[in-house]
């Protein structure tokens, strides 16, 4: 019986990619043995040959690489950076701590009037209800700007080490590590303009992001001008 194959080594950017302006994700056909990438959105009509849309991700990438002789300044630019968003992290924590103690304190109160003081019980769920609710969010919260500071230094050498060759080293591995490369950089994947033939993404990884950044203000210091083809958006989420 035939098997779907799942893993296609034509197609790295399968799923990974969404049609920008439907936000289909893309998936993936072989035609007279040329291997093409669709989006699955109907009256989308976007197919790409899969060589092309490849080189176009594999260029973007070197706009997240930098010359060798900038990583010193690099590391000590990103590390300055990381340092000070740390402790910006490290306030908010504490503040969305303080908070959660104070709801739990509430709800011990209620509970202590519904028990003693005969607080009826329609208010006391809902009361209680609303603590829950905001108690949720806030652990939410932090959960998304948890930051380890405890392997920071490696993260960031590890991210040097990926950034200075990232489009040779994604273009020459295979299915599983372009997957697990582009998505640790573009963890919310690319999307793509076909009128433009441009892709672009809305959210980076906070290291690999200011690398990017430190090296294109370095390189355009030392030139006079950039020559950086930079694609960078305003977002920086969470390492990963």
């Amino acid at each position: 019986r035939y098997r779907k194959k799942r893993h296609i080594d034509e197609l790295p950017l399968k799923t990974f990619a969404k049609d920008e302006n439907s936000l289909s994700p893309l998936t993936g056909y072989i035609k007279k043995w040329i291997w093409y990438y669709k989006s699955r959105g109907k009256g989308t009509g976007l197919n790409i040959n899969a060589r092309k849309l490849n080189e176009l991700f594999r260029v973007y990438l070197g706009d997240f690489e930098f010359k060798p002789e900038l990583q010193q300044k690099i590391e000590k630019s990103v590390q300055k950076q990381l340092q000070i968003r740390l402790k910006t992290v490290l306030s908010d924590t504490s503040r969305l701590k303080k908070r959660i103690s104070e709801l739990q304190s509430q709800k011990e109160a209620l509970e202590m009037k519904h028990v003693f003081q005969n607080l009826p019980l329609t208010l006391f769920e809902k009361y209680t209800a609303k603590i829950d609710a905001e108690i949720s969010e806030i652990n939410k919260e932090l959960l998304e700007s948890d930051f380890d500071s405890s392997n920071l230094q490696t993260a960031l050498k590890k991210a040097l080490e990926i950034s200075r060759n990232l489009s040779e080293m994604w273009d020459s591995s295979d299915y599983k590590t372009r997957q697990k490369l582009q998505s640790l950089i573009f963890p919310e994947g690319i999307l793509y303009n076909k009128e433009k033939h441009l892709v672009r993404t809305q959210k980076t990884n906070s290291i690999f992001q200011q690398i990017a950044d430190s090296a294109r203000v370095l390189t355009k210091n030392k030139s006079g001008n950039s020559n950086m083809n930079c694609h960078f958006s305003d977002s920086v989420p969470r390492t990963g």
